[in-house]
């Protein structure tokens, strides 16, 4: 059996700057082109990374959203969806406005990606936002009420703020779906001084990228 290399991007394969160097982009190429089964693991989506790993020639699918999706990198085609129950999404929604936040939503609505923002109301979501629409990230839509997002495949749920606020309402989240979302604190190293929480569904309830064939 062959040996599956898989790799995370952020302080990882990429460079301060989120950049995949030409050196690391040419040695790469090499070892694609000679057989190495190779691929990534991201919380970032397959649209981010289309960018940032544009050139290579990967046969195995990406692991974007921690998970949430298992997908073609050249295509954006998922292979597989782990979208959370609406009954969850709905009861960390409340959750989180309870908690003085608001969250960015990630789904797949049957047709494209989404991300749907309403209120921005912090310089770290904002951060986030103007690097999305800068980047031409087309997932993105303004909504005037974040519940009727909940139609869709929802399968992250992002909110951004400060680290005690963020690390409270993890605990809440933890308490009351502890079986049934996976949660994510992380500082942005792009943004020093905010930090995300995210929830998805849990690993063990994912399934494997064993499953995808190569292409």
């Amino acid at each position: 059996m062959n040996t599956v290399y898989i790799c995370d991007l952020d302080g990882t394969l990429l460079g301060d700057n989120a950049i995949l160097s030409s050196f690391s982009m040419k040695v790469l190429h090499e070892l694609l082109h000679q057989g190495l089964q190779f691929t990534v693991a991201s919380a970032r989506s397959v649209v981010s990374m289309q960018v940032m790993l544009k050139g290579l020639n990967l046969r195995l699918p990406v692991i974007e959203f921690n998970g949430a999706f298992i997908s073609d990198l050249d295509s954006g085609k998922h292979e597989i969806i782990n979208s959370i129950c609406p009954d969850v999404v709905e009861s960390i929604y409340k959750l989180i406005l309870e908690f003085g936040c608001v969250p960015f939503v990630s789904s797949f609505n049957g047709t494209e990606d989404c991300a749907y923002y309403k209120d921005v109301i912090n310089d770290g979501m904002r951060w986030y936002l103007n690097d999305r629409l800068i980047n031409k990230d087309r997932r993105w839509q303004a909504i005037s009420d974040l519940t009727h997002s909940f139609g869709d495949q929802v399968v992250c749920l992002t909110v951004i703020g400060h680290a005690q606020q963020l690390l409270e309402l993890q605990g809440a989240i933890i308490e009351r779906h502890e079986t049934t979302v996976e949660t994510h604190l992380i500082e942005n190293q792009y943004s020093p001084g905010w930090y995300w929480l995210t929830g998805s569904i849990p690993l063990w309830r994912k399934h494997q990228i064993a499953s995808v064939p190569l292409r």
